[in-house]
């Protein structure tokens, strides 16, 4: 077994799918790209590339095993179990963004605006200034009870943003930190906050490419719709790429080696480069240090490095929490009769049919300490790990 990075480098705007595309029966006439592939892309893109590298797409899967290669089935529930056996390929990390030199990841979601003292006068009217601050959850001197659950009353914390309480209408702050903690950055280029340079704040790290489309029938009614449309792509600022590893133990002469690709679902070009990686993983870029510089946190917590994977009690084992949800819904394939990725376009490739909901990846729990072993347990997940999804870090 050996460990790989593979980098990806946008030779073209890309766009990665989410639910709110064009297509299976749903009329959007403003589609968005995620920032990042969904882990299940990265999975079916080395699925395809193991197949296309070693000149098997066009063979027959039973003849050639396929199976020992790639697996029998992309990831999928069936019956009551989710898939976790992909041949070759063993573990997928998260992916995170690199140039090389410094490799971001996403922050916990415990940051916020905030306003500071000095103001700019614009037009002659005073404008607040703001920045970013850690938050800092007070469970000791926490307000009155309320009803969480049902039967179940919790207190709640007092949030302090740069020693003030924090104000709802800033709102929280998606960001991205460097391996060492030192740095922040946006997510997106545009429109950059005013962030305080001494602490190592910069601009984002996705540019917006807007495209507008006409998807004009010559014979078409004048009641139907759906003629114009405008959709969002991401380009990647200064040399930055998307990064994962892959723990892959390759049959003999069989290969996984650098080229050019397409992914994603407008066909975008990326340069993949793929390097052996040592002992270098992601847990070991991006660790409990990542976090913890520059935040003071009292308590323990849970920081989820990844999209995860859980039932909903998770949260109400929590004494609080800062979270995001995202929907989750992937494509399946079967090779059964299938001997040409070709082929699928004419029924061999599905929606799952089944719409999950995972915790977005940056949420942060603070467990009730006698609930943390079942926390854990409900986040540790197998196949979901295996993809990369369902990775987390315990703080303090």
């Amino acid at each position: 077994m050996s460990r790989k990075l593979i980098t990806l480098k946008p030779l073209t705007p890309y766009f990665f799918g989410g639910e709110n595309t064009f297509g299976d029966g749903k009329i959007n006439y403003y589609a968005h790209s995620n920032y990042l592939p969904q882990q299940t892309t990265i999975l079916g893109m080395l699925r395809y590339e193991l197949l296309h590298q070693n000149d098997l797409i066009g063979t027959d899967p039973m003849v050639k095993d396929w199976k020992s290669l790639i697996g029998e089935n992309s990831f999928q529930r069936i019956e009551e179990n989710f898939i976790d056996e992909f041949g070759a390929i063993e573990k997928i990390s998260p992916v995170f963004l690199s140039n090389h030199n410094q490799h971001y990841t996403t922050q916990a979601f415990d940051w916020a605006y905030c306003e500071v003292d000095n103001n700019t006068k614009t037009n002659n009217c005073s404008v607040k200034q703001k920045k970013v601050s850690p938050i800092m959850v007070d469970f000791e001197n926490s307000g009155n009870d309320f009803v969480l659950f049902d039967q179940q009353t919790t207190n709640i914390p007092i949030l302090y943003v740069n020693d003030r309480c924090y104000d709802p209408k800033y709102g929280f702050v998606s960001l991205w930190v460097t391996s060492d903690g030192k740095t922040l950055r946006q997510w997106n280029y545009e429109n950059p906050i005013e962030f305080d340079d001494t602490k190592g704040y910069e601009n984002g790290l996705f540019i917006k490419h807007e495209q507008i489309g006409i998807n004009r029938k010559l014979n078409k009614r004048r009641d139907e719709k759906g003629d114009f449309y405008k959709q969002v792509f991401y380009k990647l600022v200064e040399d930055f790429c998307l990064a994962f590893f892959v723990n892959i133990n390759l049959p003999e002469g069989k290969k996984l080696e650098s080229r050019i690709i397409t992914m994603g679902g407008e066909r975008s070009v990326f340069d993949m480069k793929v390097t052996e990686a040592g002992s270098e993983s992601f847990d070991t870029i991006f660790n409990e240090q990542t976090f913890k510089i520059g935040h003071s946190r009292k308590h323990k917590a849970i920081v989820l490095t990844s999209d995860c994977y859980s039932h909903d009690s998770i949260i109400e084992n929590c004494l609080f929490s800062i979270n995001e949800s995202v929907n989750f819904q992937n494509i399946i394939t079967q090779q059964n009769s299938v001997k040409n990725y070709t082929a699928f376009a004419r029924g061999g490739v599905t929606k799952s049919g089944e719409n999950l909901t995972l915790l977005k990846r940056g949420s942060i729990l603070f467990p009730q300490i006698n609930k943390l072993e079942e926390i854990k347990l409900a986040l540790t997940n197998n196949p979901f790990n295996k993809i990369g999804y369902n990775n987390f870090l315990m703080i303090n």
